[in-house]
């Protein structure tokens, strides 16, 4: 739906009411580097990442969560509940399972990190200005 900030303007045309959240949700909307989508997951494993960077927080919002599926950030494991939104920072260690039969179904979307940024402008003086 969006990517690298760039609304895609097709999958947005199947997800109008999502579509029209997101739009008034700033974190994701003013974020130029936000991606929002859905996350289908039959059995399986996805491999350890790390972002590049921690200017962007990850959250999970869980549509469908069958049983034995987990998530691992760092050294601590969870699990997702039913309407609820997990939020980590992806610049950490991170690894999603799927041990069981049913399709872990999430909506992903990426906002900006609430402790480095101010209104537009960074906190942190990381480049020249």
């Amino acid at each position: 739906m969006i990517y690298k900030g760039a609304i895609k303007t097709s999958a947005c045309k199947l997800f109008p009411r999502l579509t029209r959240l997101f739009d008034t949700f700033s974190p994701t909307r003013e974020c130029w580097s936000c991606d929002v989508k859905y996350v289908i997951m039959k059995k399986g494993h996805i491999w350890p990442r790390c972002a590049r960077s921690n200017l962007l927080l990850t959250s999970h919002l869980a549509l469908s969560v069958p049983s034995d599926v987990s998530i691992s950030v760092l050294n601590e494991t969870r699990t997702w509940t039913k309407g609820d939104v997990l939020i980590f920072d992806g610049s950490f260690e991170h690894e999603i399972w799927n041990n069981g039969t049913g399709v872990l179904m999430l909506l992903s979307f990426h906002m900006r990190h609430h402790k480095l940024f101010k209104g537009d402008r960074w906190k942190a003086n990381l480049w020249p200005h």
